[in-house]
């Protein structure tokens, strides 16, 4: 079994919680209820540029939404660890 799939049946995601994105400038800020996750930016060739609140990572996507996904997914992972 993989240890993604691991974590998937030790903690489960709720799936009522969803990302808020909140218009802020030229950018969008990340929301999963209280916690801030980090922030999405639309690039110059169209992808959208995602930056964890930590500034340790981050990345491009096509879509808003998958920025989103991947930044509840690393918000996650940084709870699971003990980093927050």
């Amino acid at each position: 079994m993989s240890v993604a799939r691991r974590a998937r049946l030790v903690a489960p995601r709720p799936s009522n919680q969803r990302v808020v994105f909140r218009r802020d400038g030229d950018r969008y800020i990340v929301f999963l209820d209280d916690d801030r996750l980090g922030f999405v930016r639309r690039a110059d060739n169209g992808t959208w540029n995602f930056v964890d609140t930590t500034m340790a990572h981050s990345g491009y996507t096509k879509t808003r939404q998958r920025a989103g996904q991947l930044l509840r997914r690393r918000f996650e992972q940084m709870v699971r660890q003990g980093e927050i």
